[in-house]
């Protein structure tokens, strides 16, 4: 096999990787922006981090912000994994093939 051929085929391969980089680089994005922005600070109550001092005004607000929001973080960790599981399982599913049997092949007859 010529050298162009080999690189032309090796070109495809790094092009075919695209959809799947972008797809982790959205999925992690949202993951580390989501937590680190609004579950930690909400859950710690520590919002020096994201540039305020305090985010809510009375002390009752805030444990039921707090409580909520890691109601919220379980339920993004079941969510996030489950597509993490779905992206990985789809990423690794071979494509299938057409069966070789008779019944299969497309008729000619018109």
């Amino acid at each position: 096999m010529p050298w162009r051929e080999r690189v032309e085929i090796q070109l495809y391969k790094l092009v075919s990787l695209i959809p799947v980089t972008v797809t982790f680089c959205l999925y992690t994005y949202l993951f580390v922006f989501y937590a680190y922005f609004y579950l930690y600070p909400t859950i710690t109550m520590d919002f020096t981090k994201i540039g305020f001092d305090t985010l809510w005004e009375n002390e009752t607000n805030s444990k039921n912000n707090s409580r909520k929001a890691i109601i919220y973080a379980c339920i993004f960790a079941f969510s996030s994994v489950n597509l993490l599981i779905s992206i990985v399982r789809t990423i690794s599913t071979h494509p299938g093939n057409i069966p070789e049997e008779r019944e299969w092949d497309m008729s000619t007859d018109t």
